[in-house]
C-alpha cells in the first residue's frame, strides 16, 4: 500500500529498505501482543494452531530485525512521524493508556476504529512522502480516499466481532447500530470511496488506475454482501483483509 501511494502520486518508489522497515513493523505489531501475554485467549483472528511459544517468538523476532537493519534508511521526519503512530498502535493493544483504569484505545468502541484508520493512513500514506513536495490538497484528499475504504474494511471486523465487543461492554458502531445498518454504512462509504476515486483518476487522467479502483469497489460491495453469510476468520483474513492487497496489487500492475 506505501508502494501504491507513490504509484499515485507519480513519484519514484522509495528504497527497498523503507518498505523492509514497515513490513517489519506491522509484523512486529500483530505478533507482539501474543509474545507479551501467552495466557490471553484466542484471538478471533487467529486461525492457525501454531502455539504462541514458537510462531509468535519467530515472527516477532523477525519483525525486530528487519526494522533494526532498515531503521537507518528512514529519515528524521520519518522516524518522528513513525514514533507517534507507534505509541498509538501500543496504547491499542496494551493496557497502557493514563487514568483508563488499565483499558486500551481498543476497549473504546468509537476510539477503536479511528485508532485504526488513522494509523493505517498515516502509515501508507504520509510515511512514504512526508519528505516529497505534494500539494497539501492532493495529499488530503488521498488520506480521505484511503480512510474511507479502510473504514469500511474495519467496520466489517467490528460488525463480526459484534456479540464478543457487545459481552465486554465495547460500543462499537455495529454493537449501537446493528447489523443491519452497520452493512448500509459499508455500502454507503464504499460508495462515496468509488466517487473520490473517479474524481481522483481524472484529475490525474489515469484511466488505468480508475478500472483498478472500479474492480477492487465492486469485490468489496460483493464482501460487504458475502459477510452476512460468513463468519469464518479464514474468509475474513483472505477476503476483507485481502482487499488491501487486491487494490495495491492492481494498482501496481497497472502501472506497469
Amino acid at each position: 500500500m506505501c508502494m501504491q501511494t507513490s504509484i499515485l502520486l507519480h513519484l519514484p518508489p522509495n528504497k527497498p529498505l523503507f518498505y523492509c522497515f514497515v513490513f517489519g513493523a506491522t509484523l512486529l505489531q500483530y505478533n507482539l501482543p501474543y509474545v507479551i501475554n501467552l495466557n490471553r485467549q484466542k484471538s478471533s483472528d487467529q486461525v492457525f494452531s501454531f502455539s504462541p511459544t514458537s510462531m509468535h517468538h519467530w515472527l516477532a523476532g523477525v519483525a525486530t530485525l528487519l526494522m533494526l537493519m532498515s531503521t537507518f534508511s528512514l529519515s528524521p521526519l520519518q522516524i518522528l512521524l513513525f514514533t507517534g503512530t507507534g505509541i498509538i498502535t501500543i496504547l491499542y493493544s496494551f493496557n497502557l493508556v493514563p487514568f483508563t483504569a488499565g483499558k486500551r484505545l481498543k476497549d473504546y468502541g468509537t476510539a477503536k476504529i479511528f485508532t485504526l484508520t488513522i494509523s493505517w493512513v498515516i502509515i501508507t500514506v504520509v510515511l512514504p512522502v512526508i519528505d516529497k513536495p505534494i500539494p497539501t490538497s492532493t495529499l488530503f484528499f488521498l488520506c480521505g480516499l484511503r480512510l474511507l475504504f479502510l473504514w469500511v474494511l474495519c467496520l466489517l471486523f467490528d460488525i463480526r466481532d459484534i456479540a464478543v465487543d457487545d459481552a465486554a461492554g465495547i460500543k462499537t458502531l455495529p454493537v449501537l447500530m446493528g447489523k443491519s445498518k452497520s452493512r448500509f454504512v459499508c455500502y454507503v462509504l464504499n460508495s462515496i470511496f468509488l466517487i473520490f476515486a473517479v474524481i481522483f483518476c481524472i484529475h490525474y487522467q489515469n484511466l488505468v488506475i480508475l478500472n483498478a479502483y472500479i474492480i477492487c469497489g465492486a469485490a468489496t460491495f460483493l464482501t460487504i454482501k458475502f459477510t452476512k453469510t460468513n463468519n469464518n476468520p479464514v474468509f475474513y483474513l483472505a477476503c476483507v483483509d485481502g482487499l488491501m492487497l487486491l487494490q495495491a496489487s492492481l494498482i501496481i500492475i497497472g502501472s506497469i
